[in-house]
Order: structure tokens, then C-alpha cells, then sequence
């Protein structure tokens, strides 16, 4: 399981040349001119009636739209669609100079949405860029096509806060995604400082111990390198298989002696 965590903070997929032959739901493009295959998507509607796609292998993409209708969906400041991309532990997203795109919706009915889009990213909002060209969308199903909104349903932003040896971390970015059996999310700050917890899929509500129950590992990456859990806990307070969510607190002292505290996480993966 330290395995999986360690690939989805560190390592960039070599993408297979080979062409897929009828695929029944797919995500991919090019990512700075190398392929980008999903072997896992999915697609909701939150409760703001927002349009969420998200594909996922070691890397991650994930795609927002302000309504969940056939369209054309420009990505600019203050329009309410964006995508992000999380590659070798980094998080690029649509926030910033020199970044933005396009998103458009050819086909959407209770069962899937099919489309395609490209984007200009930079990680964190301000550093490097990352292009994001020919990308398509063939059926990607819906998690959630039959599930009424309402007040009782939560608010869909990921929420994922902790402090390190004492002091807050400003957290900028969240993600959450599924990834085999287990269920990866990640928080990082503008110094590309992040947090990484791995649960399995699904998880039953309990307190469990890292590194010592099977499938739940963590890890605190910095500029300098990476540290794992050596204990902890996780206590998971929610989990709900037809949100697609999670919720509940963590703790855990590294393998280098860091000390995360205060841990606290909503994910919608």
C-alpha cells in the first residue's frame, strides 16, 4: 500500500503507445505532448448544478463546468469552470497569468456525458505550466445521476486541513480520487508542501491506526523529500458509497519526526 501512496505523490506515468479499441468510458490528450490515459473515471452533479469529470491512473485530471448542460464552457477568471491537473506529486490548476481554456459538453444524459477540452495550467496557480491538449471525454458515467439535490446534501468542495509541528498549513489545493481499491487524497500549499493519505475502498467508519491497519498509509512531502507515517490515527466519521465521499480526522508523526496534528478532511473522490 506504501507503494500506491508513494506513486501518487512522486511518480509520472510512462503512458503505453498502443490505441484503445472501442473503450466503454474513457478520459485522455496529451499532457505537454505525452499520452494521458484514465483507467478509472467518473462524472457527478453537485449541488450547486455543477458539472464535475474526473479521470485518474497514477496521474489525475479533473474538470468543472458552472452548469451540467450541452455546451461550450470557457475556463477564465471568475467564470466558474476550471481544471487541474496532479502529476509527480504537483497540482496544476487554471488560476493565474497565462492559463485557462475550454470545455465542451457534446452529450449528456442520465448515464454519461461525453465531450472534449484543452487547458493551460500552472502548478499551484504560479509556477511552471503544464498544457493539457486533445482532450476527450467518451462516456464517462455518473456517479450520482439519481441522487436529488437537496439541503441535506453537503456542500461538494474538498475540504483537507492539519497543522505541522505547531503551525497551521495553508492548504491551497485538495484532491481526491479513487485509484484500485483504495481511495487517495491529497492537500498542497503554495511552497509545494502537501499532505497524502491512502484508505481502502470502502472503508467502514471506525478509528484506524497507519501503518499498522491494512491500506491506511500517509505521508508528508516537502521541497527536501518525502516522510511517512510511522503512527497515527485515522478516525473516519463518514462514508457515504452513493456520495462518493469521505469525512473524519487524522493524526500522525513521521518517520522524520514531524508531528501532524489537528488533521481534519471532507473528499469527494
Amino acid at each position: 500500500m506504501r507503494n500506491i501512496l508513494y506513486l501518487f505523490v512522486f511518480v509520472i506515468l510512462f503512458s503505453a503507445c498502443e490505441d484503445v479499441v472501442e473503450p466503454s468510458s474513457i478520459i485522455q490528450g496529451e499532457v505537454n505532448e505525452t499520452l494521458f490515459r484514465s483507467n478509472s473515471e467518473t462524472a457527478f452533479i453537485n449541488e450547486a448544478g455543477e458539472l464535475i469529470i474526473q479521470g485518474s491512473n497514477v496521474d489525475a485530471v479533473r474538470l468543472k463546468t458552472n452548469a451540467s448542460a450541452v455546451g461550450l464552457y470557457e475556463i477564465s477568471p471568475n467564470s466558474g469552470n476550471s481544471a487541474s491537473f496532479v502529476s509527480d506529486g504537483n497540482t496544476f490548476i487554471t488560476a493565474g497569468p497565462n492559463s485557462g481554456g475550454m470545455i465542451e459538453i457534446e452529450e449528456i444524459t442520465n448515464a454519461y456525458v461525453t465531450g472534449n477540452f484543452y487547458f493551460e495550467a500552472r502548478r499551484n496557480g504560479v509556477g511552471e505550466r503544464l498544457n493539457f491538449s486533445k482532450g476527450t471525454i467518451w462516456r464517462v458515467p455518473f456517479s450520482n445521476a439519481d441522487i436529488p439535490i437537496n439541503d441535506e446534501n453537503p456542500d461538494v468542495e474538498n475540504v483537507l486541513e492539519a497543522t505541522v509541528n505547531g503551525s497551521n498549513l495553508n492548504i491551497l489545493i485538495v484532491i481526491g480520487m479513487q485509484q484500485g481499491n483504495s481511495i487517495l487524497f491529497s492537500g498542497t500549499t503554495a511552497s509545494q508542501t502537501s499532505i497524502a493519505i491512502s484508505i481502502p475502498n470502502p472503508t467502514e467508519v471506525g478509528e484506524y491506526v497507519f501503518g499498522q491497519d491494512e491500506g491506511f498509509e500517509a505521508s508528508y512531502q516537502t521541497p527536501e523529500g518525502i516522510e511517512f507515517a510511522t503512527d497515527g490515527n485515522i478516525d473516519v466519521i463518514s462514508f457515504n458509497e452513493t456520495l462518493n465521499s469521505v469525512a473524519g480526522t487524522f493524526n500522525f508523526t513521521t518517520d522524520e519526526g514531524s508531528s501532524i496534528t489537528n488533521g481534519e478532511f471532507i473528499i469527494y473522490f
